[in-house]
């Protein structure tokens, strides 16, 4: 096997987006089987890839990104509290304005289907992202240890990519 490709298999970047890509996947076999549907194997699969293109890499750089920045003491509350803000605030609109755009592309939407979808899903799904993330990132700030951190919020996003599940199927008027 080439060096290249085995330096990847080992990196933790690459093993965040495939572990954040099974999460996205598995969440979406969770929505299908508890609705009794018939499964939709690519549906499963968009979500993959997205979970491995897009979350994993986002999460694996957004961390690396808070703890240069605002770095400090694990176990301060000031430094949590601060990264939690800059969490919530920057992270979490990116993170949901691209999973809905990242899916929309993925499913052959229209430019404008996925802006529609974008607007009428946004403010609920960031809102109640608000409401979820809040406690799990004070854990995950204050309690774990930084190259633990994907794995925690990696379980967290099992929970919280259900709720996007759901949000995604959703009809809104």
């Amino acid at each position: 096997m080439p060096s290249f490709i085995r330096r990847l298999l080992r990196s933790r970047l690459f093993g965040s987006s495939v572990f954040m890509g099974s999460i996205f996947m598995a969440s979406e076999l969770t929505q299908q089987v508890m609705k009794r549907k018939t499964l939709d194997v690519k549906q499963i699969a968009r979500m993959g890839i997205y979970g491995f293109v897009f979350n994993g890499p986002w999460n694996f750089c957004w961390f690396k990104v808070l703890d240069t920045f605002v770095g400090g003491d694990r176990l301060k509350k000031s430094t949590a509290f601060c990264k939690v803000l800059l969490d919530i605030s920057i992270s979490g609109p990116v993170t949901v304005s691209g999973f809905y755009t990242g899916l929309g592309l993925l499913e052959g939407k229209r430019h404008d289907d996925i802006l529609t979808e974008v607007k009428q899903k946004f403010t609920r799904t960031y809102l109640t992202g608000v409401a979820y993330w809040i406690p799990v990132q004070t854990v995950n700030f204050l309690l774990v240890l930084p190259q633990h951190r994907v794995l925690f919020v990696g379980t967290a996003v099992f929970i919280w990519s259900n709720f996007l599940c759901y949000m995604k199927q959703k009809k809104i008027p």
